[in-house]
């Protein structure tokens, strides 16, 4: 896949998005003229500007099943995918016909990828890549569980004591609300964020019934 071809990629899921031009140049705080220029590809720009179009259209980058939602979890998943083929720095550079000293700046983050050398490192890698706008119907999944975790967890305090202060409820809903926050900002694969999200919003749920039946 060239540029050109990963831009017709940006303006499909900017279609499905349902946001205008203008609305992203606003968002992006991006003159009129460079985001059209920036949309038709008619530069190497970089893949952090890539990743923050992507966000104001909540869309990710998919490579074949891992989800990139963040220019974060794209150099995490640079360095995994080098490792897993065995190759060193100096190996991939070679492969895509870079310097060596390109790949070891870009994996410290002393230098940003650009989309030409990110998209050479997919196609030689054998990787698929693809533009996927994030289902809201998961963000409404989570809310509700952890809604009800929260919910359960008043409960159970309830039932054990009729001496709960409202300050122990509240406390143990901000505990959950704080950490599970947390868990969305950290991961960048939404399905690993949706798992992670109620795999330790219940964890937290358990934790605080476990001091209410302690120390209740």
């Amino acid at each position: 896949m060239d540029r050109k071809e990963f831009c017709v990629l940006m303006a499909k899921a900017k279609q499905e998005s349902g946001r205008g031009t203008s609305d992203i140049s606003f968002d992006m705080k991006m003159l009129l003229p460079t985001l059209r220029r920036f949309e038709k590809g008619e530069h190497n720009f970089n893949l952090k500007k890539v990743m923050e179009y992507l966000q104001v259209i909540n869309a990710h980058i998919q490579i074949d099943k891992d989800i990139i939602a963040n220019y974060e979890n794209l150099l995490a998943w640079l360095v995994d995918v080098r490792k897993t083929h065995s190759l060193s720095q100096r190996a991939l550079a070679k492969e895509i016909e870079c310097a060596p000293l390109t790949i070891a700046n870009i994996e410290r983050e002393e230098t940003i990828i650009s989309i030409d050398t990110f998209l050479k490192i997919v196609d030689v890698l054998g990787c698929t890549i693809n533009i996927e706008l994030f289902d809201v119907m998961l963000y409404v999944i989570c809310f509700f569980y952890w809604a009800i975790i929260c919910s359960l967890t008043i409960h159970v305090l309830d039932l054990n004591s009729r001496h709960v202060k409202l300050w122990k409820n509240i406390t143990g809903v901000t505990i959950i609300f704080a950490v599970s926050m947390l868990c969305i900002i950290g991961c960048g694969s939404f399905p690993d964020m949706m798992w992670k999200f109620i795999s330790i919003t219940t964890i937290i749920g358990i934790f605080i019934w476990a001091l209410g039946q302690i120390f209740v």
